[in-house]
């Protein structure tokens, strides 16, 4: 029975000191990568869905140019829009989640 609440307190112990330590780690995802999936899933939006040629394909990678963005899908289709002006992401290369 010691052995078991023993057992329990360093548990606890553990678990607050992660739980205070001076980096913290944050259970959501970074700003980059709610951008990358945010411009992942953009395209589906009913601005953009006139197009239906890739509307069952999934995005596999954008590039992110500073005047637009270009996605890239699972059936060889590519697609472009203009580069949202909230998005801070820098010019690249990205696989979409």
């Amino acid at each position: 029975m010691f052995r078991y609440l023993w057992f329990h307190c360093i548990l606890l112990l553990l678990l607050l000191y992660s739980g205070c330590s001076s980096e913290p780690t944050y259970l959501y995802p970074s700003r980059e990568t709610q951008e990358i999936r945010y411009l992942c899933t953009r395209v589906y939006n009913r601005e953009y869905s006139t197009n239906m040629n890739w509307k069952k394909s999934p995005p596999v990678s954008i590039t992110v140019q500073p005047e637009k963005v270009t996605l890239y899908f699972e059936n060889n289709e590519a697609f472009s829009m203009p580069r949202p002006g909230d998005v801070q992401l820098s010019s690249g290369s990205f696989r979409c989640p």
